[in-house]
């Protein structure tokens, strides 16, 4: 099966939330080609999309949002009847931006969003439907660099945010801390490795420890036609070769389109 027309929303536990031609929303397991599809929706389009737990697991719960209807967001339990149920939104009259939200992400029965320039807000107790979810602002930005782009990610319980400056000059990582209210800035990951794109981004732990402490960009190296990586041991920009590892300046490096991380259980592939 190829999805390579199609809109990739989000990739999680090895299965892919995306839009076919026809505007069907469908949860695709690539590795075994199971297919679920999900109801359809009378609204022109879902622009962010997160799923709480395997499709195949009763605690799947998969929540979106539209641009088309900014005051709500719309929620499925996969193992509950083909409806969506549109639960509404207020952002405290605080004047934030729908269109700027990006990364919905669950941890635990909370869902995290990325606002604006690093501003995070959490909706409280959503998983599964419950009707006592509250949602509301827990971090300011981050500031540091102007023009950056940011992106939040789940590791173990913890939530991090990498905040790539405009021209990819620098990458910088930072922990929610243990308040949920603060950025403490995170110097080494360990044996963790980030994979950052502009609809999933997944943190693992390196299988092989030359890939550790490392950001992975869905991006070739202009000249060698290998996976940019940003080590933050090096504080540099690299490509792997045959194991060994070269240098390269991150700049003139092209994005894969479409592209997507996704985490098998055995491995993580850019599909």
């Amino acid at each position: 099966m190829s999805i390579f027309d199609e809109k990739i929303l989000c990739s999680r536990f090895g299965w892919l939330v995306y839009y076919k031609v026809n505007l069907s929303l469908m949860l695709f397991n690539p590795f075994t080609s199971e297919i679920h599809k999900l109801p359809s929706l009378n609204l022109p389009y879902l622009s962010n999309v997160c799923f709480s737990a395997p499709p195949s697991s009763v605690d799947c719960t998969v929540v979106g949002f539209s641009l088309a209807d900014k005051s709500c967001l719309y929620l499925h339990i996969v193992a509950g009847e083909q409806t969506w149920q549109r639960l509404p939104l207020d952002y405290g009259g605080v004047g934030v931006d729908p269109r700027s939200m990006r990364f919905p992400t669950f941890v635990g029965c909370d869902l995290y969003a990325l606002f604006n320039n690093g501003e995070i807000y959490v909706l409280r107790n959503i998983v599964n439907g419950q009707q006592d979810y509250s949602w509301k602002k827990v971090v300011d930005d981050v500031g540091g660099r102007c023009g950056s782009q940011h992106f939040i990610v789940k590791s173990d319980q913890n939530l991090l945010l990498v905040s790539v400056s405009k021209f990819g000059e620098f990458v910088d990582v930072f922990k929610l801390n243990k308040y949920g209210k603060e950025w403490e800035k995170v110097d080494c990951l360990g044996r963790q490795m980030i994979y950052i794109c502009s609809s999933t981004c997944v943190c693992v732990e390196a299988k092989i420890p030359e890939m550790e402490n490392k950001i992975y960009f869905p991006r070739f190296g202009s000249k060698n036609g290998d996976i940019v990586f940003y080590s933050l041991e090096t504080r540099k920009y690299h490509t792997f070769k045959d194991k060994l590892i070269r240098q390269n300046l991150g700049m003139g490096i092209d994005h894969l389109n479409p592209h997507v991380w996704i985490e098998p259980s055995w491995s993580n592939q850019c599909v």
